[in-house]
């Protein structure tokens, strides 16, 4: 379930500023349907193939004096974070099995939010900060989310931007 997603000992940052989302849309991001493993589509072999903490370099953790929390397995997904020490946490979470277009809508707003290659969605959390969801595949995602100790919801989403253009490259070219 997403908001678990928020709840991650994620969250985390960069400083390049991301220009404004395009379309917005009304609404909560949660999986329309469970994220557990129990659907009937066989997991994406090119996202199984992703390390989520092998995303996040040790030249990046030095450059943005980041703390690696590790592995999370939350939600279903696969996942990792960091943290900087007061400042903000990060995290991601891949799950195999669930699209981008699985995901519902409720409050608060939800904003188409591509980056790269990738399709996605920029939300902001029940639990405040921010996230970004990108396509990987038609029934697989990346979720990213950042939550800021002291910037709030703003700070939070240039920083979910920042950290998405980072590992975007990373990511195997979205497979349509």
């Amino acid at each position: 379930m997403l908001p678990k997603l928020a709840m991650l000992p994620l969250l985390a940052a960069g400083v390049l500023a991301m220009a404004g989302c395009a379309d917005t849309v009304a609404g909560n991001p949660t999986p329309a349907a469970d994220v557990s493993t129990s659907t009937t589509e066989p997991p994406s072999t090119v996202s199984t193939s992703i390390d989520p903490c092998a995303l996040i370099t040790a030249a990046d953790v030095q450059q943005l004096s980041l703390v690696a929390r590790g592995p999370d397995r939350v939600g279903g997904g696969r996942g990792c974070s960091w943290y900087k020490d007061g400042v903000y946490a990060v995290g991601f979470s891949i799950y195999d099995q669930v699209g981008i277009d699985r995901f519902a809508s409720g409050e608060p707003t939800v904003s188409n939010h591509p980056v790269g290659s990738h399709d996605g969605r920029e939300f902001i959390p029940p639990e405040h900060g921010c996230g970004i969801v990108l396509e990987i595949t038609r029934s697989s995602i990346i979720v990213l989310v950042v939550s800021d100790a002291a910037g709030g919801d703003t700070v939070s989403c240039h920083l979910a931007g920042d950290f998405a253009l980072l590992i975007e490259p990373r990511l195997p070219a979205e497979q349509k």
